[in-house]
C-alpha cells in the first residue's frame, strides 16, 4: 500500500511496455461469408403423431470446393411450435456458419439435440423405410441434420467408400468393415 503525504494535485496513466514473457495477441481471420442469391437445398418432411407435419429445410453453400450446411429454416402450420423453431433456426444457421470458418465441431450439439425428449412422449417415426422411435420432434430434426451432414460429407469425399460423421470425434472418417463402424481418425468402433 502506499501512503500519500500531500495534496494530489493531477493524475496520471502508465502504460506497461510489454515483455518477452507475455503472450503475443493472437488475431484470428474471419472469413465474410458472403450469401449468394441461390443456394441448393433440401427439404425434410417430419411427420409426428401431431395433426400437421413439420418442413425442414437446409441449405448448403459450397466454399473452397467443399459443401458445407449454410443456413436452416422450419414451416409448419402448428403455431404452438413457431418460438423453438425460430430459435433453433438462428442458433443451428450461427453454428453452421461459425463451423465454416472456424474449428467448431456441431456434431456434439446434434448428438444433444437428439436427447431431447417429448413430455408428450415419443413417437415412431412415419414416413421412412426403417422406422426409429423417436423421443422428440426436436431428436428427428437432429436425425434429419445428420443425414444430411452424411449425405454432403460423401460428396466432399468424392470417392465410392461411404464415410459417416464419427459420433466421438466428429471426423469424417468412420466406415463399415466387416459388419463394424470403425473410425479411421480415432479409437470408436461399434459392432453389430
Amino acid at each position: 500500500m502506499i501512503e500519500i503525504k500531500s495534496k494530489i494535485i493531477g493524475q496520471s496513466v502508465n502504460k506497461i511496455s510489454s515483455t518477452s514473457s507475455e503472450q503475443p495477441e493472437i488475431k484470428k481471420e474471419i472469413l465474410k461469408l458472403k450469401r449468394p442469391r441461390v443456394l441448393p437445398a433440401e427439404v425434410y418432411k417430419i411427420k409426428s403423431l401431431e395433426e400437421h407435419a413439420l418442413y425442414l429445410t437446409i441449405v448448403d453453400i459450397e466454399q473452397e470446393g467443399k459443401i458445407y450446411p449454410f443456413e436452416i429454416f422450419f414451416n409448419t402450420k402448428n403455431p404452438l411450435h413457431n418460438m423453438w423453431t425460430n430459435a433453433l433456426t438462428i442458433t443451428l444457421s450461427t453454428l453452421f456458419r461459425q463451423a465454416i470458418t472456424s474449428d467448431i465441431n456441431i456434431i456434439n450439439v446434434i448428438e444433444n439435440l437428439k436427447e431431447v425428449l417429448s413430455t408428450n412422449g415419443g413417437y415412431w417415426q412415419q414416413n421412412v423405410e426403417k422406422p426409429q422411435y423417436m423421443g422428440s420432434i426436436v431428436a428427428e430434426v437432429a436425425y434429419c441434420i445428420e443425414e444430411h451432414l452424411n449425405k454432403i460429407s460423401n460428396k466432399n469425399l468424392n470417392s465410392t467408400i461411404v464415410a459417416k460423421l464419427c459420433p466421438k470425434c466428429g471426423e469424417i472418417s468412420l466406415v463399415r468393415e466387416a459388419g463394424c463402424d470403425i473410425c479411421k481418425s480415432c479409437d470408436y468402433s461399434k459392432c453389430g
